[in-house]
């Protein structure tokens, strides 16, 4: 094997076993959604996190205009309490499915990653439909023993929202 090679297979396994990691904790982030464990979400950001929902359109053209903008720890708590405690919407559940978890780059605690994501919506009286579509682009901190999201743009590719933005996504 040449140094090249030898190079390049030592960085697919460190790679490898990143993103398997990476897409374990995109996992539980799905499941304590898909569970309705929201004052649990809080807990998979940093402090000073940054969440964004925002269209494809407006993050390619660098347009500040997100359906959803959390800055801070405090405000997606807000959001938990709304969702929880203050909202009031017809039954239904929320099914996400995400694939394709990659790491861009990775150092000093920082992992730069992206990853697809499909949110599925299921109503007592309708049949399910496809709620949201698009890529989930992180910046997540590497602690000792967890991840925690310290930026991430929920980048759909929808034309449109197709029912009232609820849970997080």
């Amino acid at each position: 094997m040449t140094k090249l090679a030898a190079a390049h297979a030592a960085d697919y396994r460190w790679n490898s076993d990143l993103e398997d990691r990476l897409r374990r904790f995109y996992e539980d982030y799905t499941a304590c959604l898909d569970d309705g464990e929201f004052e649990r979400w809080p807990s998979f950001f940093t402090e000073e996190a940054q969440y964004q929902i925002i269209s494809r359109e407006n993050h390619q053209r660098g347009l500040p205009m997100a359906a959803m903008s959390c800055d801070g720890i405090g405000m997606i708590k807000d959001r938990v309490t709304a969702l929880v405690k203050v909202l009031v919407y017809e039954p239904r559940y929320w099914r996400r499915y995400v694939t394709s978890v990659r790491v861009l780059s990775a150092g000093k605690g920082l992992i730069k990653s992206r990853a697809n994501f499909l949110l599925l919506e299921a109503m007592l009286d309708r049949e399910p439909q496809i709620n949201m579509l698009g890529q989930y682009i992180d910046a997540i901190v590497e602690g000792e023993d967890r991840f925690l999201i310290q930026d991430r743009r929920c980048v759909y590719d929808n034309a449109r929202i197709l029912t009232t933005l609820l849970a997080p996504v």
